[in-house]
């Protein structure tokens, strides 16, 4: 037997083995890595989703609680209390929300029962544009606010009959 006859052969299979070795690593080592930042990303977009929504939540009640607005609310009326709420646009996830002490009512669109509308709330970083209707008192408006120091205050509002 000439000397390094088995190197050779040894040689090429270590070789074969270790790159198969470290491609099978790098493909689970990627694969893991690929699913660690899929599971992160979308943690953090739920996370978003979350902090939108909980936004959303405390934009609309804010503009529910507008001193403009109770006058129309009428409670006292049939069909009125709890008040409703279509559930479309910006309240499709039906966020909770409390008018008269109880919470709000959600409706579904083409429901002939009186119901306030959000028609329009987008949430910009600390900036938040909002429209709105209570058709059953012809009542449109919109609402600016700003989030300072954590929470949201209405900056300008305006209420308009039609």
């Amino acid at each position: 037997m000439r000397r390094g006859s088995l190197a050779a052969p040894t040689a090429r299979w270590l070789s074969r083995t270790m790159v198969g070795l470290v491609m099978a690593l790098g493909t689970f080592g990627w694969a893991s890595y690929t699913a660690n930042t899929v599971w992160a990303r979308a943690a953090l977009e739920g996370a978003r989703m979350a902090n939108a929504n909980m936004d959303v939540a405390k934009i609309a009640q804010l503009v529910l609680d507008l001193n403009t607005l109770q006058k129309y609310y009428h409670p006292e009326l049939p069909g009125r209390k709890p008040l409703r709420m279509l559930k479309s646009g910006p309240m499709q996830n039906e966020p909770r929300l409390v008018m008269f002490g109880q919470p709000v009512e959600y409706v579904p669109v083409g429901s002939p029962t009186p119901h306030f509308e959000f028609t329009r709330i987008d949430v910009t970083g600390d900036g938040a544009v909002v429209e709105f209707s209570y058709p059953v008192e012809g009542l449109r408006g919109t609402a600016n606010l700003r989030k300072a120091g954590g929470s949201w205050q209405i900056e300008k509002s305006s209420v308009r009959e039609r």
